[in-house]
């Protein structure tokens, strides 16, 4: 059952709710909705026969509900998934596209081989059914589990990410991360099984979420380390080719070791992450926060007036990385200034300036061809490369590889 509430209470369609049923004897169970355009939602909730325990014939189906609750892709409801190979005790999820869509997400048994398979589908605002029937594979690698996807939309490119974590069949190493990049029509683009981000290793994780900001996929999760009651707080961020920004691996926001549960994480409009955990360093009621900033430094909080993100200096990071023998550096400038953007060994000494002078505000590129102030080409290694605007410091690192 729905309903509408003003923001007194009051509610809005009537006494008696929307009702969804079946009348069939099919239950109905676990809604989630997402907002739609003009107050309308777009919900999902599965259907099935049989006990919770033991459900048979499970389907999973949505439907969009204006303002008013009335029925708006057609008189029934769509049908997302409907082989009957999904787990009673599984809740499937739902999330927004950002365009006034939806984005379904759910694992399955399709082929009977007591191996779960995680599937995506998208419906536009409008009803149209973007991927194929029962939902586009995000990895055919054979043998493994693929649990629990997430999915966030890019508008930008009309493309589809999706996480989700790996487990070998016995569940002996379980915990890896895996992503794929959908087209619009819901075919893998990063290849059959996907990317690996993680490699089994038996630390789980939880609290996983995925967001798309300015091209750049930004990916928050709580792993449980193997062994022990402390959680390790995550975070990466990657792009459409599946390199790693943010220095080239998956950073920990929060280092001191304890328990931890629950992450809950957003992603503001200028790409700035927001985290907060509970935490149990000191006693058992604790809450902790963390902010990464777009381009993956902490702290800087960016304000965001009348709607739009508050432009400021930011490194950016580069690509590729780690490289040979060129990669690009990006970053942004807030007004004209004058920048130095310099290239230091990992003793802090000088190795090269690729940038000394005024420049114009907005987005910038410049190149790094693995060469010193000399025209000698340098060691392989890691390297650090710092921006300096203003009162703006910002530096990364980097991976030269001959």
């Amino acid at each position: 059952a729905m309903q509408k509430y003003d923001a007194n209470g009051n509610p809005q369609w009537g006494a008696v709710p929307v009702r969804l049923s079946s009348n069939t004897g099919e239950n109905y169970d676990w809604p989630s909705l997402v907002a739609s355009d003009s107050g309308s939602v777009i919900v999902f909730w599965c259907g099935y026969t049989g006990s919770f325990i033991n459900p048979s014939g499970y389907k999973l189906y949505t439907q969009k509900f204006s303002s008013q609750g009335v029925r708006v892709w057609n008189a029934t409801q769509d049908t997302v998934y409907h082989l009957g190979r999904v787990s009673g005790f599984y809740t499937p999820r739902l999330f927004s596209d950002g365009e006034n869509g939806a984005l379904y997400c759910w694992r399955d048994d399709r082929n009977s081989d007591n191996l779960q398979s995680a599937y995506v589908q998208r419906y536009t605002s409008d009803g149209a059914r973007k991927f194929s029937l029962n939902g586009a594979e995000c990895s055919t690698l054979g043998g493994n589990h693929h649990f629990d996807p997430i999915a966030a939309f890019d508008s930008a490119t009309g493309t589809t990410y999706a996480f989700w974590m790996e487990a070998n069949s016995g569940q002996t190493m379980s915990g890896g991360l895996y992503g794929q990049r959908f087209s619009g029509s819901g075919q893998r683009l990063w290849g059959e099984t996907g990317i690996e981000y993680k490699p089994l290793d038996n630390n789980v994780f939880s609290g996983l979420s995925v967001h798309v900001r300015n091209g750049r996929v930004i990916v928050h999760f709580n792993e449980s380390q193997l062994g022990s009651i402390n959680n390790l707080i995550r975070a990466f961020s990657t792009d459409s080719t599946s390199l790693f920004g943010w220095s080239g691996y998956i950073q920990r926001p929060s280092s001191f070791l304890s328990e931890r549960l629950h992450l809950s994480s957003k992603v503001t409009l200028s790409g700035m992450s927001v985290l907060a955990w509970g935490d149990r360093r000191s006693d058992d009621g604790d809450i902790y926060s963390q902010n990464i900033t777009f381009d993956g430094q902490y702290g800087n909080v960016v304000s965001v007036e009348n709607g739009n993100a508050a432009q400021r200096c930011a490194l950016l990071g580069n690509y590729p990385n780690p490289f040979n023998p060129f990669t690009v550096i990006s970053y942004r400038l807030s007004a004209n200034s004058a920048i130095t953007l310099k290239i230091f060994n990992v003793l802090g000494q000088e190795v090269r300036t690729l940038v000394s002078g005024h420049e114009k505000a907005g987005s910038h590129r410049t190149v790094w061809d693995g060469k010193d102030n000399f025209g000698k080409s340098v060691a392989s290694g890691v390297y650090v490369y710092r921006l300096e605007s203003g009162g703006y410091i910002g530096t990364h690192k980097l991976l030269l590889i001959k």
